[in-house]
This record gives structure tokens, C-alpha cells and sequence, in this order.
């Protein structure tokens, strides 16, 4: 069993959602936050929750293309994987 953790304030993560989702932001750590609201069970604010689950889906197609066009060339790290395998 896993259980993370994480507050933000709701204003803050209703940005985070409009940033993503209206501006297409890819920024790693806001995908990882929106990705958590299609994935987390609300404690508390089950309205509010849906509303921001309602935002992030679908994910949205001009996201998915600056997401592929900012991380489609593979870095050094992603040549190094079969060293860093062995090792």
C-alpha cells in the first residue's frame, strides 16, 4: 500500500490545473500535480475535486504536442541507459 501526501493551498492548484490545461505548460513537476487529481481520493471537497477532475480530462491535444516537441530528443542520460544498467 502507498499513500502520498501533499498540500497546496486550492488556489494554488486550481493555477497549476490552468496552467497545464489553457496554457500548456511542461513543466515535469505541474504534469505530476495534475496527474495526481485524476489519480487521488479527495478527503474532503468532493464538488470542488470533480470540478477540478473535469478540467484535466481529456488531456488536451496542444498539450500533448509541446509535450512531445519539448522532450522528444532523448538526453545523454537516456543514451548512457545501457551502461547505467549494467551497472
Amino acid at each position: 500500500m502507498k499513500y502520498e501526501i501533499s498540500n497546496f493551498l486550492t488556489k494554488r492548484v486550481q493555477e497549476i490545473v490552468n496552467e497545464v490545461t489553457k496554457e500548456y505548460d511542461t513543466s515535469i513537476d505541474k504534469q505530476l500535480i495534475v496527474s495526481s487529481i485524476k489519480s487521488g481520493i479527495p478527503v474532503l471537497g468532493n464538488e470542488l475535486y470533480d470540478e477540478l477532475v473535469a478540467q484535466v480530462t481529456p488531456y488536451p491535444r496542444e498539450l500533448t504536442i509541446a509535450m512531445i516537441h519539448k522532450y522528444m530528443k532523448l538526453t545523454n542520460r537516456w543514451n548512457d541507459r545501457e551502461a547505467l544498467m549494467k551497472r
